[in-house]
């Protein structure tokens, strides 16, 4: 499905319209977002006939891509992913836009960028490495907010009962 989308968004981007130009951005930031899913989803579920690895796909949210912390390995930042999410957030306004202003002017509406972005995550995504995917996407489904370890409540209750 990625990869049709962003042909379908390469057929529209051709186009003089403006529509097309629109959902040629929208198709190109989903794209992008699909290949984050699928990370998860792959990382986290061998069969892609399970209602569980639908079930992971689809509980990824947009929102997750402005918490820096789901993007990072060992609490670290994480080179691949941080371009990954900037990109995506670069899509998502680019979508937001094309999507919801109304009055925006086609020039702004540059379709072509988006699509060559929405290739650079889907490449990025797909070149991780294996053993990095599965902290990733734990880290994604979780939407890692870079909280401490060991701050929860049980353990701040364990440190003031010292």
């Amino acid at each position: 499905m990625i990869d049709e989308l962003l042909d379908l968004a390469e057929e529209l981007a051709e186009r003089d319209e403006a529509i097309a130009k629109r959902k040629a951005i929208s198709m190109a930031y989903y794209a992008a977002f699909h290949a984050l899913c699928e990370l998860v989803a792959d990382a986290l579920v061998e069969d892609k006939e399970s209602p569980l690895y639908s079930k992971i796909y689809r509980h990824i949210e947009h929102g997750i891509i402005d918490k820096s912390g789901a993007f990072s390995l060992d609490d670290k930042p994480y080179e691949t992913m941080n371009e990954v999410r900037d990109q995506l957030r670069n899509l998502r306004q680019r979508r937001e836009t094309s999507d919801y202003s109304p009055f925006v002017q086609s020039e702004i509406l540059d379709a072509q960028d988006a699509i060559t972005r929405g290739h650079i995550v889907v490449r990025l995504i797909r070149s991780i490495e294996l053993e990095n995917r599965r902290e990733l996407a734990l880290n994604i489904i979780l939407g890692n907010s870079k909280k401490s370890r060991g701050s929860g409540p049980s353990e701040t209750r364990i440190q003031n009962e010292k």
